[in-house]
């Protein structure tokens, strides 16, 4: 009897704690946002009513849920001077939730200019619009933070995401002066989003291990990579590259054991996948390369230690389809059609290649251009090139399918 009353006293007393949260109205009951926030308790919700409302925000109370109900506008002009929309989410607010607000015109003087800034941990951000803010939309340094449906335009900064247990889905960054989606730590994922005219900066850059990049789209990305992945075991899967401008890589990766798969990668002005020279255990599987490279620069270009290719396709290449120039790639399963010069070439730096079953077919210069003898060449296909073999060393060629040949230098 004494448990089984003890058991009714801790239930009544989370029962009670649960009917004590309460429902803040703005304006009904507070003239501002911020009066509301002060005098909330955690579990509250404070509800504010569609609107412009001309104030800088500070949330540092546990559980609480700022909603917004109809179109809410935290706009920091105020009698024409910029005071800043910035809302700030103060360490002790864990579990911190916010839905539908639109925040304008953040400046440096108010919570360091982003639009929003949380150093809390456990919070949600849902369908939150932040615009024109002096540094990036949204920045965010607690752990197990998920942003979703948020929208990020206009600022000097997309969306930066400095916690661990990161996830950031279907949110758009777009019309940025300097980069899209930022991860610096553990454990993130980011799926679904878009990230799009990026003037000056990269579009999803992952600085950080055992991140998931899935069914992203960047588009229009102009001075820097669209990616880029510099961490750990990183896997990007289903992502869509489109319309990268002058002086940047579709896709760079200088990390270590980072795999791409099933990405699809198109109209770059420069390289769509640079495997950089810091990189390392590489995989890149059935990706498709589409109109990439230039006169001078390929399409693929690997020279990180051990990559491996496996299943690509690589169409109207501008310049060479694949160019290899690494120690250890192996290259298996690939298609290389229909570009303007050589489709796979072998630099003269490459040690330990091997090359299976590769197909080369209509490109306007040779097939396969070997300057360095691989380890391994066996069923691989050269057809309807202007040359489909050349090479300036003798290796062993049975068992492949080759149309017309150079002859090579014979030791």
């Amino acid at each position: 009897m004494r448990n089984f009353s003890i058991a009714i006293l801790a239930v009544s007393t989370w029962v009670g704690s649960d009917l004590g949260a309460a429902t803040l109205k703005v304006p009904a009951q507070f003239g501002s946002i911020q009066a509301a926030l002060n005098a909330a308790n955690p579990g509250d919700t404070v509800l504010v009513k569609g609107g412009v409302y001309f104030e800088n925000l500070t949330l540092t109370v546990a559980n609480v849920h700022l909603k917004a109900q109809g179109k809410v506008i935290v706009d920091g002009f105020a009698g024409g001077l910029p005071h800043g929309a910035a809302l700030f989410i103060g360490g002790p607010a864990t579990g911190t939730r916010v839905t539908g607000l639109t925040l304008r015109h953040a400046r440096t003087s108010v919570a360091l200019g982003y639009g929003l800034l949380n150093n809390a941990s456990e919070v949600v951000l849902t369908k939150v619009t932040v615009q024109a803010a002096q540094l990036a939309g949204i920045r965010t340094e607690g752990d197990d933070v998920t942003l979703r449906q948020c929208v990020v335009e206009g600022c000097n900064g997309g969306i930066e995401a400095f916690g661990m247990d990161q996830t950031i889905e279907k949110c758009i960054v777009r019309a940025d002066g300097v980069a899209g989606i930022r991860v610096t730590q553990k454990y993130a994922t980011i799926r679904n989003n878009r990230v799009e005219n990026i003037e000056d900066g990269i579009g999803i850059h992952v600085a950080a291990d055992f991140v998931t990049l899935a069914g992203n789209r960047v588009e229009r990305t102009y001075d820097d990579a669209a990616m880029v992945l510099s961490g750990g075991t990183i896997v990007a899967t289903g992502n869509r590259i489109r319309a990268v401008g002058n002086d940047s890589y579709a896709a760079l990766v200088s990390g270590t054991n980072c795999t791409l798969r099933g990405n699809r990668i198109t109209d770059c002005v420069s390289i769509g996948l640079y495997v950089a020279a810091a990189a390392k255990e590489t995989t890149a599987e059935k990706n498709v390369f589409e109109r990439c490279g230039s006169e001078n620069e390929p399409s693929v270009f690997v020279e990180g230690l051990y990559t491996h290719l496996i299943g690509n396709v690589v169409r109207f290449a501008d310049g060479d389809g694949i160019y290899v120039a690494s120690t250890g790639p192996t290259l298996d399963g690939n298609r290389v059609l229909s570009g303007n010069n050589d489709g796979v070439y072998v630099a003269a730096i490459t040690t330990g290649a091997e090359l299976r079953k590769n197909v080369v077919r209509n490109n306007l210069g040779e097939g396969f251009d070997i300057v360095s003898a691989p380890a391994v060449f066996k069923g691989n296909v050269a057809l309807g090139n202007r040359i489909d073999f050349g090479t300036s060393v003798w290796f062993d060629t049975d068992g492949n399918t080759i149309g017309t040949a150079d002859s090579p230098d014979v030791p």
